[in-house]
């Protein structure tokens, strides 16, 4: 039976239930829709997901909400990014005509871009509705939706490991991929890398896993211990996608993490260390097929480096130079659009966030785009800076959860696929939302576990409550 069968009435549902619903549970069910994404077709193609749609219902009931609140200098950097990312994209399917499969591309690549860059600034905006009296019951609250993201992706590793060692469990998710895809683990049979079916391959994988690790050492040393399983899971699935720099990069952000978080606790700090170790020689002994094609996948790259010396052939990348300066001869103000490559019908890939944006944005709309994506960055900083140690754990993993995204996308770019875009622009608004310095705190009550004050906060308060 064909899926539309399915999924045509639950998109309705879906989308009715969306569009009658506060802005809060509203923006929760879209961001829950990103990790099971439903593929709308027309023309016998994928042309977007539902989440994009329901992207464009919530951000329409925000807009409506919110159009006469002043704006920030973030929401005009905003909107000229999604000014130059249309104009790229119209200009993209303009030079592309009459090749309708490469303007359908365009567009469909566009459609997820301009949502994900949606989802960003109403959950940025979040941050600033939770402090006006007025609408601090409307915008989703931040630690509500980093436990939702965490949760959920730890339900995905479940559902991969599953389909990993049974297979035939990724026909029970044939309505979550793109039509004519089957959901399962490529490399059988020799260097298994564990993907998602909404989070795309491996080195999705690998690096959505790295940047949660800060996020999830804050929620443990916030108080709710049975975090550690989510982090044994993120770990077991980081292994699992045999992704080196993924792997480097949790280990390096978790360690990080646990001694910053752990300096409070030296007890929490003590067991931790001891669970995670006997995991991980437990994990060697059980499974050793698993390590063993990490091993060899590091192996390969240090033999690669021994014979050629070239640090960019053995981490895959041997074309980056070349493609950095060909693109730089030719840079354009807008770029080429959305459109994949001339030279067949694949996507444009460069392996590097900088150099793909400058492909399909040109030199305009990446500066925006990069501008945008480091604003959070320098919130958080402030925040840290203005030495408020109520919100300072949050605040710094958040931070580190940037850097190492950061680091991880000079050599992979998180705009493939519109489902893990959407997600990594959705965490970014988080980011955004909790550095709002002009606030004087986070949103209180159980979703701000780990925002509770210290004795200097509160003795600080008193200080500023007495009569002068």
């Amino acid at each position: 039976m064909d899926r539309a069968v399915f999924f045509w009435p639950l998109i309705a549902a879906v989308a009715a239930v969306i569009a009658a619903s506060s802005l809060r549970t509203a923006a929760y069910i879209t961001i829950g829709s990103i990790f099971f994404p439903l593929y709308v077709g027309a023309l016998g193609r994928d042309v977007v997901t539902s989440t994009t749609l329901f992207i464009l219902i919530v951000y329409g009931k925000h807009f409506i909400r919110s159009y006469n609140r002043p704006r920030s200098a973030l929401d005009v950097f905003v909107f000229l990014l999604l000014l130059s990312g249309t104009v790229s994209a119209v200009l993209s399917v303009v030079s592309v005509y009459p090749d309708v499969f490469r303007m359908g591309y365009s567009v469909r690549h566009y459609l997820g871009f301009a949502s994900a860059i949606l989802l960003f600034l109403l959950l940025e905006d979040s941050g600033r509705a939770a402090h006006e009296p007025a609408a601090a019951s409307r915008g989703p609250r931040v630690n509500t939706v980093l436990s939702l993201v965490l949760i959920l992706t730890a339900v995905h590793v479940v559902i991969s490991i599953g389909v990993k060692y049974v297979p035939s469990l990724g026909s029970a998710f044939a309505l979550f991929v793109p039509k004519g895809e089957v959901f399962d683990i490529p490399g059988r049979g020799s260097i298994e890398r564990m993907g998602s079916f909404a989070l795309g391959g491996a080195e999705n994988y690998g690096e959505l896993l790295a940047v949660l690790a800060p996020i999830v050492v804050y929620k443990m040393f916030s108080g709710r211990l049975w975090w550690g399983l989510c982090l044994m899971l993120f770990a077991l699935g980081e292994i699992f996608s045999v992704t080196r720099s993924g792997i480097l990069l949790m280990a390096a952000g978790t360690f990080i993490a646990i001694l910053v978080h752990g300096r409070s606790n030296a007890m929490r700090f003590a067991g931790l260390a001891y669970v995670l170790t006997g995991a991980l020689l437990g994990l060697v002994f059980l499974l050793p097929g698993v390590v063993g094609d990490m091993t060899e996948r590091f192996g390969l790259a240090l033999q690669t480096y021994d014979s050629t010396g070239d640090f960019f052939e053995a981490i895959n990348r041997a074309e980056l130079p070349r493609r950095w300066e060909d693109l730089c001869s030719e840079l354009s103000l807008f770029g080429r659009g959305f459109v994949p490559t001339p030279f067949g019908h694949g996507p444009v890939h460069f392996h590097n966030l900088v150099l793909t944006t400058l492909y399909r944005l040109g030199a305009v709309g990446c500066f925006l785009f990069l501008l945008v994506a480091a604003w959070p960055a320098g919130r958080l900083m402030r925040r840290l800076a203005a030495g408020r140690r109520m919100h300072a754990p949050l605040a710094f993993s958040c931070l580190l959860s940037m850097a190492l995204l950061g680091v991880n996308e000079m050599k992979f770019e998180f705009t493939r696929e519109a489902p893990y875009q959407q997600l990594i622009w959705a965490l970014l608004g988080v980011f955004a939302s909790i550095g709002q310095t002009e606030a004087a705190s986070l949103p209180t009550g159980e979703d701000s576990e780990g925002a509770r004050p210290d004795a200097a906060d509160r003795a600080g308060a008193a200080a500023g409550a007495a009569p002068g």
